[in-house]
């Protein structure tokens, strides 16, 4: 007989993706619990950290000199990525949210868009900068940027949204940025992915603090619905991944 417990609904934390109920325990790792939600098949760590306490891990996460040495292959699956985004045209405006080294910022300027890319590492930004040209990159958060009143035709963010405490607030910069019919492109752990190990914390995505919310195709559609966007279209993927292309409409 089973011994797992299932939180009472009426008491349990909402979910980041369809605001139903995070009843499911999925287990525990690195001294977080994790939450799955029964109606969308999002995951996420309760309680969730705040960002202010999440500022020192994120210093350590990131790892520029192993970035610069996958310089040639990033380029190239940059490239790739941008080849799939429709509606790209010389001179419109991109912006690459969580910019890392620049890769995607230089592969969409060579091919004729105007692009930035922003990080809140300021190590990163620098050898961005140092790589590709100062002009083209900042320290910023993206809620820190859509206050500023800054647009694109095109926002980028791969392998972001997961890490984010607050995906409301995350969403909401991401529609201020994006100009009405812009596009979305955004990549992301798929925590409903058949790949998915039956013990959930053993996927080697399952990590927090690093890793904070890990969606469902449906819980991320549904979190980017309530913030204007849609004509969603996801890539197939063998892997537990999410590629999802998106118009801003409202």
């Amino acid at each position: 007989m089973s011994t797992q417990h299932h939180t009472d609904p009426a008491k349990a934390p909402v979910c980041p993706g369809c605001l139903g109920p995070l009843t499911k325990p999925l287990g525990e790792k690195n001294g977080y619990t994790f939450l799955g939600c029964e109606k969308c098949g999002t995951a996420a760590v309760n309680p969730l950290p705040t960002t202010a306490d999440l500022d020192a891990y994120y210093k350590a996460y990131y790892n520029t000199p192993k970035y610069m040495r996958k310089r040639e292959g990033k380029l190239r699956q940059a490239t790739k990525r941008l080849s799939r985004i429709p509606g790209k045209r010389n001179g419109l405006s991109f912006l690459d949210v969580g910019c890392n080294f620049g890769y995607a910022v230089a592969a969409a300027r060579a091919g004729g868009l105007n692009a930035h890319g922003i990080d809140i590492d300021p190590d990163s930004v620098k050898a961005a900068q140092d790589a590709w040209g100062v002009e083209w990159f900042e320290t910023a958060r993206i809620e820190d940027y859509a206050d500023a009143g800054h647009t694109a035709d095109i926002l980028y963010t791969s392998e972001v949204i997961e890490h984010t405490p607050e995906p409301e607030r995350f969403a909401d910069a991401m529609k201020r940025i994006v100009k009405p019919g812009g596009r979305l492109f955004l990549t992301t752990p798929a925590a409903d992915h058949w790949a998915v190990p039956r013990k959930f914390t053993d996927w080697n995505e399952a990590k927090p603090p690093i890793h904070l919310i890990l969606y469902s195709k449906e819980g991320l559609r549904r979190l980017l619905s309530r913030h204007g966007f849609g004509e969603f279209r996801f890539e197939f993927k063998l892997k537990p991944r999410i590629t999802l292309h998106a118009r801003r409409i409202a």
